[in-house]
């Protein structure tokens, strides 16, 4: 039960046609899907791999950006507590010049002999 199809040959010498059966026909279509298979297979495994290594390789450069950010950090934090301790002898040295003195000459000392101390309003 094989079934012909009449395709013209204009190379063929007997009477310009060729027969091919449909299991030939059949036969040359898998072997088409197949090399059509293989194809995509090969590009999407050649496509996940150059995505993975590219993934890996910006991981890696995140991983160095947050270890120089940590650092910055604590940097910044050192720094921070170098100024404030620099203004406030800074502060110092300016303010002392500016104190005024003044001389007291009757000083009362308040002695409690229960060590309990009230004021009342």
């Amino acid at each position: 039960m094989l079934k012909t199809i009449v395709i013209k040959d204009l190379n063929f010498k007997r009477n310009g046609t060729k027969k091919i059966t449909v299991s030939q026909r059949i036969k040359k279509g898998e072997k088409i899907l197949g090399i059509f298979i293989i194809a995509i297979i090969l590009s999407t495994s050649l496509i996940y791999i150059f995505q993975m290594s590219s993934i890996a390789t910006n991981g890696y450069e995140i991983e160095k950006y947050e270890n120089r950010l940590t650092d910055l950090k604590k940097e910044n934090q050192e720094m921070t507590i170098e100024i404030a301790d620099l203004k406030a002898m800074h502060n110092l040295e300016n303010n002392n010049n500016e104190f005024v003195t003044v001389e007291y000459s009757n000083i009362a000392y308040i002695v409690s002999s229960s060590g309990a101390v009230a004021i009342q309003k």
